[in-house]
């Protein structure tokens, strides 16, 4: 078998419009829930993943807004979710379900830190620290390919996971995650081999403006 025929296909989801993204809340760990808007960007992407890719496997994060967006591809292919806890979103401890405003004004020395986004060993107060969230979502990645060698699986997850896995992958620092900010139920295309995983493409949306 070569290398190509060996290769893991993943896709990327970053989950659809939440109620706290229109809110412009920090969710985090918070479970919101998706808008209308973000139910129909889960419809259009499961019709297009499902038909232009056929994955094998559907992963999703904890989280509602991931689950949500992960369920009508799951049901379009005929499987169920994968839950997976270590897909979840970066942890914020005090700032979770604030918006950035309200933390800058309750968590101001805090906020100050936080903006030095090279400092790896930061974590929110009760929360996670940068560190911890990078080792775990690389983690969770690699444990994916290696579960399916040869296969392509759908990843439903959160922005700063797939912009920290982005950051880590194409220039080497996951803390250069702003880079790679991606709207609502966008696709991420990745390919590995191995222990090489390669960006195909990022940031995809033209599914969700397909009427078809």
């Amino acid at each position: 078998m070569s290398d190509r025929d060996s290769a893991t296909r993943v896709l990327l989801v970053r989950h659809g419009e939440s109620v706290d993204n229109v809110a412009g809340r920090i969710s985090g760990w918070t479970d919101s829930v998706l808008t209308e808007v973000g139910r129909e960007q889960a419809r259009r992407m499961a019709r297009h993943v499902s038909s232009h890719y056929r994955p094998s496997a559907v992963y999703s994060s904890t989280l509602r807004r991931a689950t949500l967006t992960a369920a009508p591809l799951a049901d379009m292919i005929g499987t169920t979710v994968v839950i997976r806890p270590n897909l979840r979103e970066l942890h914020f401890g005090v700032a979770e379900g604030l918006s950035l405003e309200e933390v800058r004004e309750r968590h101001a020395p805090v906020w100050e830190r936080a903006q030095s986004e090279d400092d790896l060993s930061f974590g929110w107060p009760g929360g996670e620290t940068r560190a911890e969230f990078y080792d775990r979502i690389r983690r969770e990645l690699a444990d994916i390919v290696s579960s399916h060698r040869g296969e392509t699986v759908a990843v439903v997850s959160h922005g700063g996971v797939i912009s920290s896995l982005l950051a880590d992958l194409l220039v080497g620092n996951p803390a250069a995650w702003r880079r790679y900010l991606l709207h609502n139920c966008a696709l991420t295309d990745l390919s590995a081999s191995g222990e090489v995983i390669t960006v195909r493409e990022w940031n995809v949306t033209e599914h969700l403006h397909d009427e078809r």
